[in-house]
């Protein structure tokens, strides 16, 4: 018999074509949705405006997973950054956006996105490879849906791995398709780190290419400086008892 998957790992869409395979209508996906990230139930059959059968099938395909903020950092300019601990022990930044949402909290909701293509997001935030962009999208545009807000993502620039017009491109479509603004974030490598700090020339013309498409970008590390806005730092803290999962 196969492993139960955590519910709370799909998406709003996954869930609407799963459940069309089973014959339900659209909105039964909304209806789980809402008590899963806005009711926060932790039982199927607390569903109560869902068929036994359905709450049934749930319970015997699915899993309601705990989630826990192991750790939260609130800056003096109200950026808060969350390390999320999921049920397997793993640790995760920003994961509950569209809880968040659905909260109307009065915080600038600040995201490590790094890589807008799914290839290069997976190299250097496993997260991506269960959490996609193009899950990540409806995430945020749900998000700004009840809020109203701008996201921002923290983007650090990585010579030649991130920080060339392509990415700029990809980047720039991301921010159009999420109403987002971008923290350009350089990097200070680190001992036998992987990465090296891109050049003053290839970040000036990034930083261009995406001006020229209209989105608003910041080159600075005040944002959340008071708090570990690099990425993955406040993952890090967390290594000692937790396997990474960005």
């Amino acid at each position: 018999m196969s492993a139960k998957k955590d519910i709370r790992a799909l998406s709003e869409s996954q869930l609407v074509e799963i459940l069309k395979e089973k014959g339900e209508p659209k909105f039964r996906a909304k209806q789980i949705y809402e008590w899963l990230w806005k009711k926060t139930a932790h039982n199927f059959d607390d569903m109560s405006n869902l068929s036994k059968p359905l709450r049934d099938w749930l319970k015997e395909t699915f899993t309601i997973n705990a989630v826990e903020i192991s750790d939260m950092q609130v800056s003096t300019d109200k950026t808060i950054k969350c390390a999320m601990k999921l049920a397997d022990g793993n640790v995760v930044e920003g994961k509950m956006i569209m809880k968040l949402g659905d909260d109307q909290v009065k915080f600038n909701l600040a995201l490590s996105l790094h890589a807008a293509n799914d290839e290069k997001r997976n190299h250097i935030m496993p997260i991506n490879e269960s959490n996609s962009l193009d899950n990540l999208e409806e995430a945020l545009n749900y998000f700004y849906e009840k809020t109203g807000s701008r996201v921002t993502f923290e983007y650090i620039v990585f010579k030649d791995f991130n920080d060339g017009i392509q990415d700029a491109r990809e980047l720039g479509d991301f921010c159009k398709k999420t109403t987002a603004k971008v923290n350009i974030i350089e990097y200070n490598p680190i001992d036998d780190g992987e990465f090296k700090q891109t050049t003053p020339e290839r970040l000036e013309a990034f930083v261009r290419h995406l001006e020229g498409r209209g989105v608003i970008v910041n080159v600075r590390r005040s944002r959340g400086k008071d708090i570990d806005a690099a990425c993955g730092q406040l993952v890090n803290k967390n290594k000692s008892t937790v396997q990474v999962f960005k």
